[in-house]
């Protein structure tokens, strides 16, 4: 698992105050990147991603898969 930085809105819930919209962890493959985004905005709202890499040299393939659902707490 890498330190990964993330910037992003926060909300209040029961349980915390100031709870970030976005969570990320990220993998380090022998000769691959894998990062994990959970967008835990309460309404469902799609969240903007921004990722810099650095150190890692250029990569020449990336995919996204999104998955979800309308019942947040399905």
């Amino acid at each position: 698992v890498l330190r990964g930085e993330v910037t992003c809105p926060t909300y209040d819930s029961a349980a915390r105050t100031g709870a970030p919209v976005l969570q990320a962890a990220s993998v380090r493959g022998e000769d691959s990147l894998t990062l994990f985004v959970l967008n835990r905005e309460p309404g469902g709202a799609p969240a903007t991603l921004d990722v810099v890499l650095r150190g890692f040299g250029r990569f020449t393939h990336a995919t996204h898969t999104v998955l979800r659902h309308d019942d947040l707490k399905a």
